[in-house]
């Protein structure tokens, strides 16, 4: 009932999510209860689906730049190659600083994937790419909307049909939930992040 695609033929961000909620709640039913799984520890989540070692990391005590350092260094040009989750505050008054999550189109109490990183060269400004899982609802407040570019090596399993070299994706943004939002308000509106590896 929240995952989707904005193309409302393709189902299986739901179909996911549907079999998720059934298998954490061992719930049979054809309508298990979505409400048991808000809350919780995404990484955990991730430990589960992957079987991989997780790994947190705060928002406070650090930089902007160390968490923007953090992001990159776990990813293959600019996207992600570990899985990675952020969450933000319960609530704004939950956060160490003022913030307001409607003025920044943001929602408290939610897990974002991490997508990846960005830099604005003439601004000078560090961004990290995230996606709200509803697959709408992008930041407004300190994003960037130019394109997203990300030039990656071939993975060596992908070798030997599309020789070796480097591939290029691209991804305009904001849109379908996807966004760009500069480091420093990620460590203001974000109470941690994380990833497996």
């Amino acid at each position: 009932i929240y995952g989707r695609c904005a193309n409302s033929t393709e189902i299986w961000p739901a179909v996911y999510e549907k079999a998720w909620v059934k298998w954490v709640t061992k719930d049979p039913s054809d309508q298990p209860d979505y409400s048991l799984i808000g809350g919780g520890d995404p990484i955990a989540d991730l430990v589960k689906l992957t079987g991989l070692s997780p790994d947190y990391a705060p928002t406070q005590g650090v930089t902007p730049q160390a968490i923007w350092d953090s992001v990159r260094a776990h990813c293959d040009g600019s996207w992600t190659f570990d899985p990675m989750a952020a969450w933000t505050y319960p609530s704004e008054a939950a956060a160490p600083t003022p913030i307001n999550y409607a003025t920044a189109n943001l929602v408290a109490w939610h897990v974002y994937a991490i997508l990846g990183w960005m830099y604005e060269a003439t601004s000078q400004q560090e961004y990290i790419v995230l996606r709200n899982p509803w697959g709408n609802t992008e930041a407004t407040l300190n994003v960037d909307d130019a394109p997203w570019y990300s030039v990656e090596q071939i993975p060596a399993f992908l070798q030997e049909k599309y020789g070796e070299g480097n591939f290029a994706r691209s991804f305009s943004l904001p849109g379908y939930g996807v966004f760009a939002l500069r480091a420093d308000t990620f460590q203001q509106y974000f109470a941690g992040y994380g990833w497996v590896s």
